[in-house]
């Protein structure tokens, strides 16, 4: 199956930023990060960044009947060590939380709750290679475990791996590609593409997909402006898939599957609070929301979109 079209001062600054909702830079994002002319980092000295963020959906009225609003909360830890001028090895570990707040949910006309908190810890790990003066070529795999609450992890355990290539045309402008498969709960093997553009338009205007693609969880962009020294604003949107076990409790999906998905569109501002770190606030909306419940023998047993609602939140990084 293809993939569908549809994250105060220096003290501070062991807490802290990427620029777009429900961000995250996994290793099929780094890629093209060094273009001709930058010079790479020294081998096998490890580089550092934390990451951590919060964002709210308002409460939004399902079309299915009845309402959920949604906070999503995140830390994430990633390593990058070249082994030389030409391979570099990235890895990485996540955790994400997030609660939806279901009120006044029905199937078959009986109300019910579809899940409640979700649990995500996610692990990366990939290698770069530099070719030639103009290609790079990347490939990794990942371990994603993915429960709502009462569910084991056990039960909650996918995985896959990507492979592709960036041609870089001069230090203003990379583009590249490539395709991931991934296995899901209670669903067929997820195939998707990887799409990689750093486009340097003028000094002070950027557009990148680098902080916003995911391996078949995540895949956006944003387009950043340089306001002044420190200070950067942008707009950025990013398709979020998600796909998790339910608890065997589950009132109409025992031992189940659920699937969200949500397209957010946002304004940011980021400020440089100290040389390794910032911190982004930003403001928009979910233009697109989606929500199903699977049971095992793989039957959508109860589905719902919902309308176009406000978000907002606050992301921070720190580089060492």
């Amino acid at each position: 199956m293809l993939y569908p079209l549809r994250m105060l001062i220096p003290t501070l600054c062991a807490a802290l930023v990427t620029t777009a909702p429900f961000a995250q830079e996994t290793p099929d994002q780094t890629v093209a990060a060094e273009t001709p002319g930058q010079d790479a980092a020294a081998p096998f000295s490890m580089d550092w960044t934390v990451r951590g963020g919060f964002a709210y959906q308002l409460r939004s009225t399902l079309k299915a009947g009845g309402r959920v609003d949604w906070t999503r909360a995140h830390a994430d830890v990633k390593g990058r060590m070249p082994f030389s001028d030409d391979l570099e090895l990235l890895v990485g570990v996540r955790y994400q939380y997030d609660r939806f707040g279901f009120r006044d949910a029905t199937a078959a006309g009986n109300p019910f709750d579809p899940f409640d908190s979700v649990n995500t810890v996610q692990l990366d790990g990939a290698l770069q290679y530099k070719a030639t003066q103009r290609w790079m070529i990347f490939g990794g795999g990942q371990a994603i475990f993915s429960a709502a609450k009462g569910a084991a992890f056990s039960d909650a355990i996918t995985g896959g791996g990507v492979i592709g290539a960036v041609y870089s045309f001069d230090k203003d402008l990379s583009v590249g590609g490539g395709v991931g498969v991934r296995s899901r709960i209670l669903d067929n093997v997820l195939i998707y593409p990887v799409i990689v553009v750093n486009w340097n338009i003028t000094d002070k205007l950027t557009f990148t997909t680098r902080l916003t693609s995911g391996w078949g969880n995540r895949t956006g962009g944003q387009l950043v402006y340089q306001l002044s020294e420190g200070v950067r604003i942008g707009v950025a949107g990013i398709f979020d898939y998600q796909r998790f076990r339910l608890s065997d409790d589950n009132t109409v999906a025992p031992g189940g599957a659920g699937t969200t998905e949500a397209l957010p569109i946002a304004a940011f501002i980021t400020f440089d609070v100290c040389e390794q770190g910032s911190l982004s606030a930003f403001i928009g909306a979910n233009v697109m929301g989606r929500t199903k419940v699977t049971d095992v023998g793989r039957n959508d047993v109860w589905a719902s979109t919902y309308e176009t609602t406000p978000m907002l939140g606050l992301q921070g990084t720190i580089r060492f």
